[in-house]
């Protein structure tokens, strides 16, 4: 009876209306995971009434168009947000259950990040004692301990670099950096190769590699484009290092000396600390003693070797210490004193934060431990709590997935407790310890155990959540490609590749097209969000003017033959007007001339392509961003005129196009090859000659209309004075050159279009 009255209803009336006027509002089944205000879903998937006070959550899986309205603490002002693109809709229904977030959130920030409805789960149930979820087996002892017992040690690895798993006989290392040793900061960096047997990780011996400029414990240690960073830390006497050094790592593993980048003032104990999209964060730490609310960001230069200015953004709620962890739309500080409730902030694509939310609590009154973020889970280890006890569990928090697959909401916490196998204890409960994931294993390495002794042992556990089968990145769709993590595209739930392709190797471009590749952008040039100026002079094609671009990635090199003749393979691109080349007859599918930069082809054919890529044309600021850095170079390489080891123009002997990258010399700072000279390359936007006097200081795009399209770069037909990077050109997006190709780029923040 109740069924007939709800299906007479829908046809008579809006479905709302007849919930309201004909049904009970309390135990009804939620609707698509909603309620009616008021109400929200419970563990059996029921309406039930919020407590008082409680706001009932926004329904999943709203798109950025609708942008959300929710008022601030007070009920005054609305504040609306710009929700992140959420991907299509399928996939089973959330096995957690969440409730609205605590009442006592920031105001003037929207926090909507979903919260268990139990914020722990220790031991685990017996439904979830096999799942994706757990975090790892039996913990043993690796083969070779530390050269000597260490604590508050960096530690990091190439390893963790996920499309590493798909090349053949990689070269993996761990580093460890600093610590103390004895009660004093050491300087010492020791390396150990990753051995590979099987399905079996194990580390070979440590050696020496290296000295830091200043020892220093407690620091973060970052694998930034082949170098090694490291950030923060405490000399002896607690004294905070403001100092940054790097060191290049050789082919081996071996480190070169290191060298200062810069400094960066305002350095705390136990703050957290984190790197994304070019940007170091820091949050929290103590001063005085007390733990305070400042948050900040600094720049690391396109050259890699110094820094930008520091600036501040919106403080923590209240006073935290570190450690804070990233994943790539989110910081999460996981502090203690006198607080379990994590902070969230997501990254914006201008690489500043709106503000900080809470979240879940932590699953223990915290002192000291260590955490680390890996295949959008969060873990613990290494607790040490308020009563100097040591946990011997690890605890792991999932991240949301679902139709918004950004997440940004924490699970509730796993712990490594079970009755099924599953038994993850450390072999020697310690903290202060450093934690590295080496493809599917996590090493701990050093701390101190519960007498206070320092430790040279290293342990490892293979980690359960990477076994075939989960799902890493939580898209609801779990195969190979998750090990590249960073694709939210809508629609794109990584299944969108042909199991024979092969993934990107280590001596670069390899066969790993179509639509969407999630692992396409760890095959780009990063280029951080920022303040650049564009133009060179006078003149009203180039005028100079001050533009803030969000951060977006570009490719290193021009697009191929090879990598055009497969999306004409695929029947998503039309072959080339012609397939000669100025001096060759023929060109365009001879496979001599796969590496060589596609020609003859119109805007819309490069358009095409980039779309077929899961990318977009770059926008003509976007493009000489990339060119010129931050420094207003006259060329990608600096401001001294072009020579043929830096670009191929009309000076050079060969009146063609080179292969891409055979110019290493003229690279641009952010590393992208062939910016000046080789062939033009098309850009997305209109061609309008003053555009740029009235054009938007934020994300130009370009005149919304025109009949020429814009083209920069300069090519092997070209004058040395049209190789700047300021130089415009322009064409019917209907025309077609012989020194004229184009390169993709593609947004920080996806869709890509």
């Amino acid at each position: 009876m109740l069924g007939f009255v709800v299906f007479l209803c829908l046809v008579m009336f809006s479905y709302w209306a007849c919930i309201i006027a004909e049904l009970p509002k309390e135990g009804l089944r939620c609707f698509n995971g909603s309620c009616l205000p008021g109400y929200h879903c419970n563990e059996k998937k029921k309406c039930v009434k919020n407590a008082t006070g409680e706001v009932t959550p926004p329904k999943e899986g709203v798109s950025p168009e609708e942008k959300p309205v929710i008022a601030d603490k007070q009920g005054e002002q609305p504040v609306t947000k710009e929700e992140p693109p959420t991907t299509d809709g399928g996939g089973p229904e959330e096995k957690v259950v969440t409730e609205a977030p605590p009442t006592d959130q920031p105001q003037g920030i929207q926090c909507s990040y979903r919260i268990p409805n139990k914020p722990e789960l220790c031991p685990i149930p017996q439904s979830d004692t096999n799942s994706c979820e757990q975090l790892a087996k039996t913990f043993q002892l690796a083969s070779e301990s530390l050269p000597q017992a260490l604590t508050d040690v960096a530690a990091v690895s190439n390893g963790e670099s996920w499309n590493l798993l798909f090349q053949n006989n990689p070269k993996i290392y761990i580093h460890v950096l600093g610590g103390r040793s004895g009660g004093k900061a050491s300087n010492k960096v020791y390396v150990s190769k990753v051995e590979l047997s099987g399905k079996l990780v194990n580390i070979g011996k440590w050696a020496l590699t290296s000295t830091l400029l200043t020892a220093r414990y407690g620091a973060s240690a970052f694998l930034i484009r082949g170098y090694l960073y490291v950030v923060g830390g405490l000399a002896d006497g607690d004294k905070p290092v403001e100092s940054m050094e790097r060191a290049k790592v050789k082919a081996d593993g071996t480190l070169e000396a290191f060298e200062k980048v810069g400094d960066w003032p305002g350095s705390k104990a136990r703050e957290g600390l984190a790197y994304r999209y070019g940007y170091f964060y820091r949050a929290g730490g103590l001063e005085a003693g007390k733990p305070i609310q400042a948050v900040g960001r600094i720049l690391l230069q396109p050259d890699g070797k110094s820094l930008g200015t520091p600036e501040k953004l919106p403080e923590l709620p209240e006073g935290r210490t570190g450690p804070m962890v990233s994943t790539p739309h989110f910081l999460y500080l996981l502090g203690a004193n006198g607080s379990r409730q994590v902070l969230i902030a997501q990254l914006q694509s201008s690489g500043k934060i709106e503000g900080w939310c809470k979240n879940t609590a932590l699953p223990k009154n915290a002192k000291s431990f260590t955490a680390f973020a890996d295949a959008r889970r969060i873990m613990l280890l290494g607790i040490q709590d308020s009563k100097d006890q040591l946990e011997k569990n690890i605890f792991i928090s999932p991240l949301f997935s679902s139709k918004d697959s950004y997440g940004g909401g924490m699970d509730s916490w796993r712990c490594s407790r079970s009755e099924k196998g599953l038994n993850a204890k450390l072999v020697t409960p310690r903290y202060r310890t450093a934690a590295v994931v080496v493809f599917d294993f996590v090493f701990l390495l050093g701390g101190v155990d519960a007498n206070g002794k320092a430790l040279k042992s290293v342990e490892k556990a293979k980690l359960a959540y990477r076994a075939a089968g989960c799902d890493l990145d939580r898209d609801i769709t779990p195969n190979n490609f998750d090990y590249c993590p960073n694709t939210y595209a809508t629609g794109n739930k990584n299944s969108d590749q042909p199991s024979t392709v092969k993934r990107p190797g280590s001596t670069g471009y390899i066969e790993r097209f179509g639509p969407g590749d999630a692992c396409e952008a760890q095959q780009m040039l990063q280029v951080s969000a920022g303040k650049f100026t564009r133009g060179e002079g006078p003149k009203t094609d180039e005028s100079i003017k001050l533009i803030e671009l969000r951060g977006f990635y570009i490719d290193p090199h021009e697009v191929t033959n090879k990598d055009y003749a497969e999306c004409v393979k695929q029947k998503k691109c039309t072959a080339p007007s012609k397939s000669t080349s100025a001096t060759r007859a023929t060109y365009y599918g001879d496979s001599k001339f796969d590496n060589f930069p596609v020609v003859n082809i119109t805007w819309e054919q490069a358009k095409a392509y980039c779309t077929f890529r899961g990318k977009r044309l770059p926008s003509e600021a976007e493009w000489e961003k990339a060119a010129r850095g931050l420094a207003r170079n006259v060329y990608p390489w600096g401001d001294s005129k072009p020579t043929c080891e830096q670009a191929q123009s009309s000076n050079c002997t060969v009146k063609d196009t080179l292969a891409i990258g055979k110019r290493p010399k003229g690279a641009s700072p952010y590393g992208a090859h062939d910016m000046a000279g080789n062939v033009r390359e098309w850009v997305a936007d209109y061609y309008k000659s003053d555009y740029y006097k009235d054009s938007p200081s934020a994300n130009p795009k370009g005149p919304v209309k025109g009949t020429q399209r814009v083209i920069r770069g300069g090519s092997f037909k070209s004058n040395p004075d049209l190789l700047r990077v300021s130089a415009r050109d322009k064409l019917k997006p209907t025309e077609h050159a012989d020194d004229l190709g184009f390169r993709c780029a593609q947004r920080l923040f996806l869709p890509a279009n």
